[in-house]
């Protein structure tokens, strides 16, 4: 699996889709923002979505209709995951959700429009709020996710990989909060991550190598499944004991 920077014609092909939108809301439209893998430069062809934030003035069910006709057509030719919200919405709503606000902020390119994102408040203290939450959540399911998973290493294979996407968001998270930027690409968060928590380094190098698509030999999944399980219990209770 190889990251790449965003290929000129997907590049080209969303330049296209943003025309498209424009063209059918028309003054309302305020804003297109490109953010995700193809704005950190780790995109990956026929494995990434392309990640789009489209602000606007108002956003009734007509304009839904209408942009979803370009969504469609679109989506014939990119994997697009678009996001609508109104300039209101992102006002009021940075306080609630600062881990993927934070994100965005972080990395990603304006397609259309003033950037909305540069000056966006957010907190930290709730971006801390909503990492423990979001890590305590997501350790509940990992743990039942494997018990059902047990014994097919095909499945603990695909746990690892599906849950290191989910985690690296929030390892992303845990580096804000101790004011550190995250890295741009995966293996570079986790190494950031394993060092400030001092987390077993090997073991989440090896399940970012699975993700890669790294082969591994079955027997030794279930060990390496209970050396990130004790990695992330040790980020979840060090999380748990952060000051405020």
């Amino acid at each position: 699996m190889t990251h790449t920077e965003f290929p000129e014609q997907s590049a080209s092909q969303l330049q296209a889709f943003v025309e498209d939108l424009h063209d059918r809301l028309g003054d309302d439209l305020v804003s297109v923002i490109l953010y995700g893998s193809a704005a950190r430069g780790d995109y990956v062809e026929s494995h990434s979505d392309v990640n789009v934030l489209v602000v606007a003035r108002r956003l009734p069910p007509s304009h839904l209709r209408s942009a979803g006709v370009a969504v469609n057509h679109w989506r014939q030719h990119l994997p697009l995951a678009p996001v609508f919200a109104t300039c209101e919405y992102l006002e009021t709503s940075a306080d609630v959700f600062p881990l993927e606000f934070l994100e965005m902020r972080d990395h990603h390119v304006c397609l259309f429009g003033p950037d909305p994102l540069t000056d966006l408040p957010i907190s930290v203290r709730r971006l801390r709020q909503q990492v423990e939450a979001e890590l305590k959540g997501k350790l509940l399911r990992l743990r039942s996710a494997y018990a059902h998973a047990a014994g097919n290493p095909t499945a603990v294979r695909d746990l690892l990989r599906d849950s290191l996407s989910a985690f690296r968001a929030l390892f992303e998270g845990v580096l804000r909060m101790n004011g550190e930027k995250p890295g741009r690409r995966r293996a570079e968060v986790v190494q950031q991550v394993c060092a400030a928590y001092g987390l077993d380094a090997k073991a989440l190098d090896a399940v970012v190598r699975v993700k890669e698509d790294a082969e591994v030999n079955a027997e030794d999944l279930d060990t390496l499944f209970g050396a990130y399980l004790l990695a992330i219990e040790h980020l979840v209770s060090a999380v748990d004991a952060h000051e405020e």
